[in-house]
C-alpha cells in the first residue's frame, strides 16, 4: 500500500473524528460537572481505487455516513501522482450531501448516489465527481464491541468512548467506473462522553 494510500485514509479518518467532535451537545448534569455526549448511529460505506495510468498514479477515496445529527454526508478524495518523476501530481477533496444513502440491515447491499464538487488545497475547482456506486457485502459480518474511558493527568475530564458497531467488506461497481481495491459497508453506533469537573 503506498504512502499515498496511508495518507487519504488518514485525512478521512481525521476528518470523521474533527466532525463528530464539533457536534456533540452539551448540557450539565450538575454544578459542579460537564457533561458533552456525542453519538453518530447510521450507515457507513467505504470505498477506495487505486489507479495507474501511464505516468499518472491516482487514488480515490470515498466514505458516506451520517453525522451526529442525522444529516448524511459523503466525502471524496482525489490524490494523482506522476510516477514518472514529473509534475503531473494533484490532490482534491470535496464534501456534499448525497442524493441517496442507503445500507440493508443485515449488510448485504449498499447504494450511494451523490454528486461531489472537488478543491484544490488552494481553493480552484477540480471538477465534480459524480458516484453512483452499489456495494454487496462478501465478507463475514464483523461487530465490534469496545468501550474505553480515559482521565487527563489533571483529573479534570473523563473521555469515555463505545463502540458497537457492525461491517462487511463488499464490492463496490458503478461510476465512477474505476476498479475499487477496497471497500466496506457498515452500521456505526458510536458515542462519546466527556465529563468535566469544574
Amino acid at each position: 500500500m503506498t504512502t499515498v494510500t496511508h495518507r487519504l485514509r488518514a485525512v478521512a479518518a481525521v476528518l470523521v473524528i474533527a466532525a463528530s467532535a464539533t457536534l456533540g451537545i452539551a448540557s450539565p448534569t450538575s454544578a459542579a460537572t460537564h457533561v458533552t455526549r456525542t453519538v453518530i448511529r447510521g450507515p457507513l460505506i467505504q470505498a477506495q481505487a487505486d489507479v495507474l495510468d501511464g505516468c499518472i498514479e491516482q487514488h480515490l477515496y470515498v466514505q458516506a455516513m451520517q453525522d451526529s445529527t442525522g444529516q448524511p454526508l459523503v466525502l471524496v478524495l482525489d490524490s494523482r501522482v506522476d510516477v514518472c518523476g514529473g509534475n503531473g501530481g494533484s490532490f482534491a477533496e470535496g464534501t456534499a450531501v448525497p442524493t441517496l444513502l442507503q445500507v440493508h440491515p443485515s449488510l448485504s447491499s449498499a447504494h450511494l448516489v451523490a454528486s461531489v464538487p472537488l478543491l484544490t488545497p488552494d481553493g480552484r475547482s477540480a471538477g465534480t465527481v459524480e458516484l453512483d456506486l452499489t456495494f454487496t457485502g462478501t465478507g463475514a459480518t464483523t461487530r465490534t464491541h469496545f468501550r474505553q474511558s480515559v482521565t487527563d493527568p489533571t483529573g479534570g475530564t473523563t473521555y469515555t468512548f463505545t463502540d458497537r458497531s457492525t461491517s462487511r467488506s463488499a464490492t463496490a461497481t458503478g461510476e465512477p467506473d474505476v476498479a475499487f481495491g477496497f471497500a466496506a459497508i457498515g452500521i456505526l453506533k458510536q458515542g462519546e462522553v466527556v465529563r468535566t469537573r469544574t
